[in-house]
């Protein structure tokens, strides 16, 4: 089996706020090194800018991928993304939600082959948003907005992905797009994201889905791996508001049920993909573990 190691993929679209304390949350993370990978949807050159400041600053390897803006395409920039990184496990979070200081440690212990691990989010108010700097997520200082209410409702969240399991639904553990990992082979198994979606929404739901019709175990990490996720007014101009779930979005959704690979992947980007693809991957054991 290849060596364990850990790509963390960053998707971003026009929010340089909320996107360097992003990095500033990873840049004092308890465990290096890894590497980040920054999807990027088309920003203007404000971000990007940004992101060739992280490179020569950030304790990591920073790499951008980035494409032409031509409307919602974040199933896109991601599965180029994933092709582009090196890591056995990819742990996904947006631009704009600051992990606590243990997020990679905690996924780094819970990672098994064959499996992914789904993760809470507390979400900011404008107020808190604003608040929080560089200087302070370095410090920790975003960690404290983790009140008894919002412990209390994560491990809720945590406990209703446990019950249910163990019910037999199938839409368990709960996944939000924004912060999750997986281990690199199933990924590769069911071809990435789907990109027929055309809308925000649900892509993250129809990955599960996929995943576990393969045979692959969902881990929830709710009650204990956190991310803070921003109020959208932070970088206003990061939201298209024609991106609203379509309703062909939701028929393609609710045939995930019966679906493990979809037609339009990763295999779309394959001719371009990096040499360290299959070296990167290494054969791993695809058989699925309890949660």
């Amino acid at each position: 089996m290849a060596k364990h190691t850990v790509s963390v993929m960053v998707s971003s679209y026009n929010q340089p706020r909320a996107l360097r304390l992003v990095m500033a949350g990873f840049a004092a993370q308890d465990e290096l090194p890894f590497e980040v990978v920054i999807a990027d949807d088309g920003s203007d050159a404000d971000t990007l800018g940004l992101v060739e400041e992280f490179r020569t600053t950030a304790p990591f390897e920073v790499r951008l991928v980035t494409q032409r803006h031509e409307g919602y395409r974040l199933q896109q920039i991601l599965n180029k993304a994933v092709l582009e990184s090196r890591g056995t496990q990819l742990i996904f979070c947006n631009g704009d939600c600051v992990p606590f200081r243990n997020l990679v440690a905690i996924h780094k212990a819970h990672y098994r082959p064959g499996t992914f691990c789904t993760a809470g989010r507390l979400r900011l108010t404008i107020e808190e948003s604003r608040r929080l700097t560089s200087e302070g997520v370095s410090a920790g200082v975003h960690e404290d907005l983790l009140t008894l209410k919002r412990r209390w409702w994560l491990s809720m969240a945590h406990c209703k992905n446990v019950a249910r399991r163990l019910m037999g639904r199938q839409d368990q553990p709960s996944i939000r797009g924004c912060h999750f990992s997986i281990d690199r082979r199933p990924l590769l198994d069911v071809n990435g994201f789907d990109e027929s979606y055309e809308g925000c929404g649900k892509e993250d739901c129809d990955l599960r889905n996929r995943l576990q019709n393969a045979g692959f175990a969902g881990i929830s990490l709710w009650h204990r791996a956190f991310v803070c996720h921003l109020d959208h007014q932070l970088d206003p101009r990061s939201k298209d508001r024609s991106i609203l779930r379509r309703k062909a979005d939701r028929v393609l959704y609710a045939g995930s049920w019966g679906r493990i690979k979809t037609l339009r992947g990763l295999d779309l980007h394959m001719r371009g993909a990096a040499a360290h693809l299959e070296e990167a991957s290494g054969p791993t054991d695809q058989g699925a573990r309890p949660a």
